[in-house]
């Protein structure tokens, strides 16, 4: 008798230890976008008014993404700081940048390791589709996280 007990004993804390384990599986692959896009992205690709923006503007464009709402944007000659505020409650995520007294309204996507930001111009309507036409009103990028 004692030696069933022993058994069921331990086939329960396997059985705890294995799904244990799935959970741990489970929460790390279902962070929260907010706890994802925290890092450091480099410019892969993208679009400005339906054409790729300037080499120079892809080799030095870094985007620094904060915990506490706050980003850092390095592009040619200029470093840009401020806050993002980011809506996971909407398909597809909202996001907006502001610094120095300019709001651009953004969509975002976190989807096999890079990030898919679509953003207007300073004070310019939000996007709806990860794109940029001609008319220069979006501003579409895909970013990687920075190697290092």
């Amino acid at each position: 008798m004692s030696r069933f007990l022993l058994v069921l004993l331990a086939m329960g804390c396997c059985t705890l230890f294995v799904n244990g384990q799935d959970d741990k599986k489970k929460s790390d692959s279902a962070l929260k976008l907010s706890e994802q896009i925290i890092g450091t992205w480099v410019f892969e690709s993208g679009e400005m008014g339906g054409m790729p923006p300037p080499e120079e503007f892809t080799k030095v464009f870094k985007l620094k993404i904060m915990k506490g709402g706050k980003f850092s944007v390095d592009v040619p000659d200029q470093q840009h700081n401020g806050e993002y505020k980011l809506n996971e409650n909407t398909k597809p995520a909202e996001i907006d940048f502001n610094h120095d007294g300019e709001e651009r309204k953004g969509i975002i996507k976190l989807e096999k390791g890079k990030v898919y930001i679509c953003v207007s111009e300073p004070g310019g309507t939000r996007p709806t589709k990860f794109e940029s036409k001609g008319d220069g009103a979006h501003f579409f990028m895909v970013l990687t996280r920075e190697k290092k």
